[in-house]
């Protein structure tokens, strides 16, 4: 009777390991999840405030902003006449910090034809780049374009 006993309990010991060891990996992979709706929810916000942003500088609604309207609505206080939106304050709240010495630069970058002008697009695309951490794949392609520069 001892032994069973003993068996019992080295069954019931596993089982119990097992069900630990489901319920932190069910309780891992359930963080994972709630981080990637997290990050799509932010994500979605982010670019909301960016097409928001793009539209109020589109004056004349021809679907194109240039480096001067870019620059307008950033050197302004605010973008609505009453006062109601403050888009550096905004992209803040999104740890985007866009000085006004750093506009030019940006928007060069942006606008990678060269025409002086970026669509809906490119800008949205652009802001999401400028937010993010360059990631491996963005300084290899700046190693490279610098390195064709040499040559």
């Amino acid at each position: 009777i001892a032994s069973a006993w003993t068996m019992v309990n080295l069954v019931t010991a596993v089982l119990s390991e097992h069900m630990v060891s489901a319920t932190s990996e069910q309780y891992r992979a359930d963080e994972a999840v709630e981080r990637v709706l997290r990050f799509r929810e932010d994500r979605q916000a982010y670019t909301s405030l960016c097409s928001d942003m793009f539209h109020k500088m589109d004056n004349d609604r021809d679907g194109l902003i240039s480096e001067a309207d870019l620059h307008a609505m950033l050197a302004s206080d605010t973008a609505d006449p009453d006062n109601s939106w403050e888009p550096l304050v905004a992209l803040a709240g999104f740890g985007v910090v866009l000085g006004e010495e750093e506009v030019k630069a940006y928007f060069f970058m942006i606008d990678i034809h060269g025409r002086g002008v970026v669509n809906r697009e490119e800008f949205i695309s652009g802001m999401l780049r400028l937010r993010g951490e360059a990631d491996a794949k963005h300084l290899f392609m700046l190693q490279w374009e610098l390195q064709s520069l040499k040559e």
